[in-house]
């Protein structure tokens, strides 16, 4: 199929594997009703685009948040290391720490809308510290990582004392969401008993 820049939807379902053979090499683009409606592109053409992206939320409240955990966490290295050891966790412990201070911070009840909201959130991703281009963990190793950190006194110790000395207040203030206290001492309470 020769190069066009833009197909319509009835030609994309009508050549379909013929448009993806020609998105290998240029971007095409799919029009619906006259308009433009979405590209295909090949995965090394988006990831290469993708990685040009730098994204630097400095004036949004959790920049602030996220400074202070690394700095924070810089600090308790050698125990945090330690503590993860002992845990034998599948992903390190910074990003997991910081997945648990968004769920704490933004209100969100499951493992599993953390783990979509970090996966679909950008602002989120990159305070957990994941690239663009970077994949996330499956919902599976996720899962099994933040019990095996919730199971570790020593790892929810840390949470607490990372986020009762953060600038918290401006997040609350911006989404009418307090950090939710009562689901950290649950975490800290059912750590210590073995749960």
């Amino acid at each position: 199929m020769s190069r066009k820049p833009n197909i319509g939807i009835r030609e994309l379902k009508e050549n379909l594997s013929a448009v993806v053979d020609s998105a290998w090499e240029h971007p095409v683009s799919v029009h619906r009703y006259g308009s433009p409606w979405v590209w295909i592109v090949s995965h090394e053409v988006w990831t290469r685009n993708t990685r040009r992206i730098d994204f630097n939320p400095a004036g949004h409240p959790l920049a602030a948040v996220r400074q202070h955990l690394d700095m924070a966490m810089r600090d308790r290295q050698p125990r945090l290391h330690a503590a993860a050891l002992r845990a034998m966790l599948r992903i390190e412990a910074q990003p997991l720490l910081r997945a648990l201070a968004v769920q704490l911070l933004y209100g969100l009840e499951t493992e599993a809308a953390l783990h979509e909201q970090i996966s679909c959130n950008l602002l989120f991703r990159w305070f957990v510290g994941l690239s663009l281009d970077q994949q996330i963990w499956t919902p599976q190793e996720f899962g099994y990582s933040l019990e095996r950190v919730l199971a570790s006194a020593e790892l929810v110790a840390i949470l607490e004392e990372l986020l009762l000395s953060a600038p918290v207040a401006p997040i609350a203030q911006a989404t009418g969401i307090p950090l939710n206290q009562a689901l950290l001492r649950e975490w800290r309470a059912r750590s210590v008993r073995g749960d």
